[in-house]
């Protein structure tokens, strides 16, 4: 509801479409810039002291960014306009179609969350890709979302959410039998680029 309030109507496909396309962004800068810092850093004594680092840097910019939401004001109200008991939402949201949205958003997050461990030892360790293989392996799937969120939100703007989350949730389900067809290198950045797409709309 809160961002709701923050983010208008007219221009809520659009703007959610190019934040997630910076989150993305960032997030594989990140990703491949911690993981070439801990190889290097494994290599001496100093493995420690950069992985702490890392762990404080991402304490900083979360406490900026509690401090900056904590901030907001004027013509937003962060607050809601009533208190609301726990134990009277659940009745509220018996029945509704939101109630199914969240159960499904609820199993498939945890699905995702219970599996994805385990892809990254299966390539380094069971498949020996090596890590420049697998930086591209992650990249991929960073940089299709970088393209496709943007449209995704323009298709939802014109289409509506459930049509889009729909079709990506269908476009998902498969990908995990994908990945066990062939582990050939370039069969698994196809699926990647595939995932990418379809967890570009799902997002």
């Amino acid at each position: 509801p809160w961002m709701s309030r923050v983010v208008p109507a007219r221009i809520r496909g659009k703007f959610f479409g190019r934040r997630q396309g910076v989150v993305q962004g960032a997030m594989l800068v990140g990703l491949v810039g911690a993981g070439m810092s801990l190889e290097a850093a494994s290599e001496t004594s100093h493995l420690h002291a950069v992985y702490a680092g890392m762990f404080a840097m991402a304490a900083v910019a979360r406490l900026g960014g509690a401090i900056a939401i904590a901030r907001q004001g004027g013509q937003i109200v962060s607050r809601p306009q009533r208190r609301m008991r726990l134990r009277s939402i659940p009745p509220r949201l018996r029945g509704t179609p939101r109630a199914t949205l969240l159960g499904y958003l609820l199993a498939a997050l945890a699905a995702t969350a219970i599996s994805g461990p385990f892809l990254t030892p299966y390539l380094l360790v069971h498949e020996h890709i090596g890590y420049a293989r697998y930086c591209v392996f992650t990249a991929a799937i960073v940089i299709v979302k970088i393209g496709a969120l943007p449209v995704f939100g323009r298709v939802i703007h014109r289409t509506g959410v459930r049509r889009v989350l729909t079709t990506c949730a269908l476009g998902i389900a498969p990908i995990p039998l994908l990945w066990a067809t062939s582990a050939a290198f370039w069969w698994l950045l196809v699926v990647q680029l595939y995932a990418g797409v379809v967890w570009a709309g799902f997002e």
